[in-house]
């Protein structure tokens, strides 16, 4: 059997996922790709089979301006978080206060976490090439989240920005 969508799908992966995407995030967006080829293989079947020649590729182009609009929707939203990155980055050139953080919608209890090396290779060898501080957060049995330094240039920013607040929190300590 030659396969058609997995060269696409792998493509794809390739693309919007991280080479350390764990399984099950990985297994979820597989799925999706799959049910949305499946979900416009149905349609494209379902057109050819009830409509005339003619009402078909009228069907078929209004499938391929929906596909090309919401591409182009698509390629606006990652303008703009491009934009914002780079407004960002350039933010955190100039400051590093908290008061210009994202606003918080809620507060996030931690059970657990964990600080790790990280190796560029599945069986760890190698020298490390980033620091993991790894949350569990409560009431969230199987999600982890990781945030990843991936210099030593971010990790003391963090750390001197946590210095700075405990030292004003605690003077004496």
């Amino acid at each position: 059997m030659k396969h058609r969508i997995l060269p696409i799908w792998n493509g794809y992966r390739r693309a919007v996922l991280h080479v350390d995407s764990p399984p099950n995030q990985v297994n979820d967006l597989k799925n999706a790709f799959y049910g949305g080829a499946v979900t416009i293989f149905s349609l494209i079947t379902k057109i050819s089979e009830t409509l005339s020649e003619n009402k078909a590729a009228r069907a078929l182009e209004e499938i391929h301006r929906e596909v090309a609009q919401h591409a182009d929707e698509a390629k606006k939203v990652a303008e703009k978080a491009n934009a914002t990155k780079k407004a960002a980055k350039k933010l955190k050139s100039i400051t590093n206060r908290p008061e210009v953080a994202p606003v918080l919608v809620g507060t996030l209890m931690i059970d657990e976490w964990s600080l790790d090396q990280w190796h560029p290779t599945p069986d760890g060898s190698g020298p490390p090439e980033q620091l993991h501080l790894t949350l569990k957060l409560a009431g969230i049995d199987d999600m982890r989240l990781t945030l990843r330094f991936k210099s030593r240039q971010a990790w003391d920013d963090l750390t001197a920005i946590g210095d700075g607040h405990a030292d004003e929190i605690w003077p004496d300590g």
